[in-house]
């Protein structure tokens, strides 16, 4: 997204370590690699092993039009992350998730902008 690599850490469930400030993602042994691809079943497909969470993306079943600011940080294993709220797929489609996801990246990659 926004010109940046993405690849696969993990599908369903991810394993999270606070390290020197930041939270660092990795996938289960027994699964790295694997996706379900819904309609066809596990998938391989490459990986990146660990990275750091810049970005947590909480899928939520309510909708705030105008969220407060406080609602765009919060604290996971004591360190600060930046948070996007995006209403489940029952209250918002998916072209709508994907926009709050971007401008949720463009905000961390331009501060104050």
């Amino acid at each position: 997204m926004l010109g940046k690599e993405t690849g696969l850490i993990s599908d369903d469930r991810i394993l999270i370590e606070a390290k020197n400030g930041e939270l660092i993602a990795s996938g289960p042994e027994q699964i790295i690699g694997q996706i379900e691809l819904r309609g066809f079943g596990i998938v391989t497909r490459p990986v990146i092993e660990r990275h750091a969470i810049q970005l947590l993306v909480d899928i939520s079943g309510e909708m705030d039009r105008m969220p407060e600011n406080e609602e765009f940080v919060t604290e996971l294993l004591g360190v600060k992350l930046d948070r996007v709220p995006v209403p489940s797929r029952r209250l918002i489609d998916s072209v709508h998730q994907r926009l709050l996801v971007l401008e949720a990246l463009r905000k961390i990659q331009m501060p104050g902008k």
